[in-house]
């Protein structure tokens, strides 16, 4: 198109570099930058998470996503047709960015496949890719959205898995992916798991085994020390714990945190079910309190919260654990961190 030919030629003549066009536009969180031109909600939390899109939609889409789950955003940038910078260019400055610690794409192509390689395999810091435009009908749409041409998708995949970046195909799975990585690595692969249900606790087990992970063996007196604060005395505990006979939410936090002190526990699963709307102001402390006594412990907390939808916000804001809102995908995205850590 002549316009943007113009807009090349202009660039060249003056020296300047611009992102776009047929863009939103760029975010940066820490110097209050905000540049979209979308009337914006101030509900963007300071966070660690940079954010690149070919798709302005997808990537606000994936910010509301964030901060709905209590993830805060660093920076943004909307890649648009890539005249002049393109996508490999800001993830060259995001490896480099010292306030960015982890990245997170969104590609309907790859422009610069090789250089994508290149900085992925040596990047200190994790990258997640949401790939799409893997079919012959998405091809046709993107080709008119961001005149981004299709890739072959075995070929992404294979070169992804060669250079460490992890592929996701969700929003939901970027999302757990997300939480995982904001835990602190697990240096092995001992859990104990701390469930309120007694159903919650069987379904750790089961992804606990499933996903290679193995329920560490808690000292009796330990144990003991817990059963005394049970009302009806029915439960004999073990690893997982089921503190179903347990309705003083304040020793949840004591338990929480012995157990994270121990030397043979690499981990802890925290499972909560609130039981009723009554129990909200109550979940909400714990949770905070859990959140300010994890902060020191380097070792990770995974916490899971059955609540109902929309008390789930309150509940989340400014936490600096995330919480997952189901058991299975979150085992499996620990399991996944864990295995590639080393990559990182």
């Amino acid at each position: 198109m002549k316009l943007e030919q113009g807009l090349v030629d202009a660039a060249k003549k003056y020296g300047m570099r611009f992102v776009g066009p047929n863009c939103i536009g760029l975010i940066s969180v820490p110097s209050g930058m905000a540049l979209p031109f979308p009337k914006m909600k101030k509900n963007v939390n300071m966070g660690v998470v940079s954010l690149l899109s070919q798709s302005g939609g997808v990537g606000m889409s994936i910010i509301n996503t964030m901060s709905s789950n209590g993830i805060g955003l660093n920076k943004f940038a909307s890649i648009g047709n890539s005249l002049n910078i393109c996508g490999e260019d800001l993830l060259e400055y995001l490896i480099e960015d010292e306030t960015t610690k982890i990245i997170l794409m969104y590609l309907e192509s790859i422009q610069q496949g090789r250089k994508l390689m290149e900085l992925a395999e040596k990047s200190p810091k994790p990258i997640m890719v949401f790939k799409s435009n893997c079919y012959s009908t998405a091809a046709k749409i993107a080709a008119s959205h961001t005149a981004s041409l299709s890739s072959n998708d075995a070929v992404v995949d294979t070169a992804f898995k060669q250079a460490g970046i992890t592929r996701v195909r969700s929003e939901t799975e970027l999302l757990n992916y997300m939480k995982a990585f904001h835990l602190p690595l697990l240096r092995g692969k001992r859990i104990a798991i701390i469930s309120r249900s007694g159903g919650h606790a069987i379904i750790s087990a089961d992804s606990c085994e499933r996903f290679g992970f193995q329920l560490a063996e808690l000292p009796q007196e330990f144990l003991n020390s817990i059963e005394k604060e049970f009302k009806a005395g029915v439960v004999k505990l073990t690893n997982p714990l089921d503190l179903g006979d347990l309705f003083d939410l304040n020793i949840f936090e004591r338990i929480v945190t012995d157990t994270l002190k121990m030397d043979i526990v690499d981990g802890v699963v925290f499972l909560h079910t609130s039981l009723s709307t009554t129990e909200h102001e109550g979940t909400k402390d714990l949770f905070n309190r859990l959140s300010k006594c994890c902060e020191g412990a380097g070792k990770p907390v995974a916490a899971y919260l059955a609540i109902p939808p929309d008390e789930f916000p309150d509940i989340n804001d400014g936490l600096k654990i995330p919480i997952f809102t189901n058991i299975v995908e979150m085992f499996k995205h620990l399991q996944n961190i864990t295995d590639n850590q080393q990559e990182f």
